[in-house]
């Protein structure tokens, strides 16, 4: 269905559900950039005991 068939509240319940969908995106990115952050760390002590 084109945008211009849609009722205003169709389109209202899919910007909610689309800045959902990115709010949840966004969550997971930082929880991934975390757990990034935290395997670099052990890698850094693992490769410094090694020498």
């Amino acid at each position: 269905m084109r945008d211009f068939d849609k009722t205003q509240e169709q389109l209202i319940n899919e910007l909610v559900q689309m800045r959902q969908r990115i709010a949840e995106k966004n969550q997971m990115m930082v929880s991934l950039s975390h757990t990034v952050s935290e395997q670099k760390e052990e890698y850094i002590c693992v490769a410094s005991a090694g020498e």
